[in-house]
């Protein structure tokens, strides 16, 4: 019989989560939030093929963060639903 994966909460439930704290600004694009950050760990790990330490990690963190503080992370219209202005 095959193991199951515990469920997860799906990236939105979390970006809401920290909506509601506080910790970010509505309307979070949480999914771009973790692309972000697994995508930059991952150029590390199979690109660079070095290690991360604790620091590189917290930086790395804290760069993605302070981007998505500050409106980064917004959802944005898709261009198939966006109207033209022209």
């Amino acid at each position: 019989m095959a193991s199951r994966r515990p469920a997860r909460p799906s990236p939105q439930l979390l970006g809401d989560a920290v909506v509601q704290r506080g910790e970010l600004p509505p309307p979070i694009d949480a999914t771009l939030l973790l692309d972000v950050l697994i995508g930059s760990v991952q150029h590390y790990l199979c690109f660079m093929r070095v290690p991360l330490a604790d620091v590189q990690l917290e930086a790395i963190v804290d760069l993605v963060l302070a981007g998505a503080r500050n409106g980064g992370a917004t959802k944005k219209p898709s261009s198939r639903t966006r109207k033209r202005t022209t």
